[in-house]
C-alpha cells in the first residue's frame, strides 16, 4: 500500500481516488529473458527477468522494489504496451 500511496501523491499528485485510474489487481511475472530488466502490458502486468535478477550483485530486494515502483508507475498512468502472443 505505501507504493501505491507514493506513486499516486508524490508522483502524479493525485490525493483524491476519484481523480485516479482504478486498478483493481496487477499481476507480477518472474520468467526467463534477457532483456529489458522488467516491462509492463495490457495496462496490469509486470513481467521482471529472472536471468537478470540471479545475476544481480547487490542489494536484490532493494534494487526489485525500485524497478516495482517504476513499472507501477506505468500501471498506474496506463501508458503501457499491449503485448500480443502468438497462438
Amino acid at each position: 500500500m505505501a507504493t501505491t500511496n507514493f506513486i499516486w501523491s508524490v508522483i502524479f499528485q493525485q490525493n483524491n481516488p476519484s481523480d485516479r485510474k482504478s486498478v483493481d489487481s496487477v499481476n507480477v511475472y518472474i520468467e526467463e529473458f534477457n532483456e529489458p530488466i522488467a516491462f509492463t502490458w495490457d495496462n496490469h502486468n509486470v513481467n521482471f527477468s529472472s536471468i537478470y535478477i540471479a545475476g544481480f550483485s547487490g542489494d536484490v530486494k532493494s534494487f526489485f522494489l525500485s524497478v516495482m515502483y517504476h513499472e507501477m508507475t506505468h500501471v498506474f498512468h496506463g501508458m503501457v504496451r499491449v503485448l500480443r502472443l502468438p497462438d
